[in-house]
């Protein structure tokens, strides 16, 4: 044991003076846990060191990986670039943008032409112009909308007539077979009286009811609110006279509608317009009712983003004008990014308009 004890500790010793010089005042046991210590926390580093030079090769990898995907992608880009005649990244993306959207509008393209083929009999788009130049939008709309109430009617008429032929066809059968002839003689001389009575009743009651109306139409009139007369100058101005006053009405519920009169003394409802006299119709309906709250109260600020962008050029313009007067008593401030509105704003300069261009 003696003789064990010696060589461990003489080994120890060995070791300390090539090692741990640092160790050699330690005795032998506290020297050998130390050294097994720093002979763990060695083999550990180098395990450690073997995964990081392991994550060092994956990372290398996945770099060279990335790379060449990167001068991939740039090749593309380039070539992209190219093709769209874009200098910089953001001149690309703006192109896609404008691809997308021309794709889009070559869609929707497609569907209008398929809906013209299906609606128009097969005819060409120039012959279908050629039938639509002149024809008055406000005028077809209300058009559409009576016929679709027409044909609501004739469907109604018809499933009744359909009814009224079923009943007329079982009682014919009935009269042929010999049974009741001369009962139902004496009810068709009792219908046909009840409807000699009805149609004189009928007939006094339609009278009274279109004299009611023009009654009604004449005290609405004479009542007409400023708000309305208003309205119905700035719309005619917008829609170069072609209607000449706004008006208000009922239906069977009592609901109060607002019409569009034209000069001959036509109407029509306001749902019925087309969408760029809508548009002028509810500007008149706002620029009205301003100046009536700035009458009673101070004026505020008038602001509005691209609201001409459904007039044509004519309305337009009178659109313009309308707003320059309407400028006279309220900062009216007017939004467009069409190029031609400013250009016909610039010829108005006279009325006070003055166009300034944001960057």
């Amino acid at each position: 044991m003696t003789e064990a004890v010696d060589t461990f500790t003489a080994s120890v010793a060995e070791i300390v003076a090539t090692l741990a010089p640092e160790l050699r005042d330690a005795s032998p046991f506290v020297a050998a846990r130390e050294l097994a210590a720093r002979l763990d926390a060695a083999r550990t580093a180098q395990r450690r060191v073997r995964e990081i030079d392991q994550a060092i090769e994956r990372h290398g990898k996945a770099e060279a990986t990335a790379s060449a995907a990167h001068a991939q992608v740039e090749s593309r880009l380039a070539g992209l670039r190219t093709l769209a005649r874009a200098a910089t990244d953001e001149e690309l993306e703006a192109a896609i943008g404008r691809a997308a959207r021309w794709r889009d509008l070559a869609a929707e393209q497609r569907r209008r032409q398929e809906e013209l083929h299906t609606h128009g009999e097969g005819l060409a788009i120039a012959e279908l112009s050629a039938e639509a130049e002149g024809v008055d939008p406000d005028a077809m709309a209300a058009r559409v909308e009576a016929i679709d109430g027409a044909l609501a009617q004739l469907g109604d008429a018809t499933l009744a007539m359909t009814r009224a032929l079923t009943t007329l066809e079982n009682e014919l059968a009935g009269m042929e077979r010999g049974h009741d002839a001369a009962s139902f003689a004496q009810a068709m001389q009792t219908a046909l009286a009840d409807m000699r009575d009805i149609a004189g009743r009928y007939a006094r009651l339609r009278v009274a009811g279109v004299l009611l109306k023009a009654g009604i139409e004449r005290f609405r009139r004479q009542q007409e609110g400023p708000l309305l007369r208003r309205a119905s100058a700035h719309f005619a101005a917008l829609t170069n006279g072609r209607y000449a006053r706004l008006a208000t009405d009922s239906d069977d519920q009592d609901r109060v509608l607002l019409l569009a009169c034209r000069p001959d003394g036509g109407e029509c409802r306001a749902e019925a317009l087309s969408e760029g006299t809508r548009d002028q119709l509810y500007l008149a309906l706002r620029v009205a009712a301003i100046e009536d709250h700035a009458e009673r109260a101070e004026p505020l600020p008038f602001i509005a983003d691209d609201l001409l962008v459904n007039f044509d050029d004519a309305r337009a313009g009178a659109a313009l004008e309308l707003l320059a007067k309407f400028g006279r008593s309220t900062q009216t401030i007017l939004f467009t990014h069409h190029e031609h509105i400013a250009a016909m704003a610039r010829d108005r300069a006279a009325s006070g308009i003055v166009v300034q261009r944001l960057g």
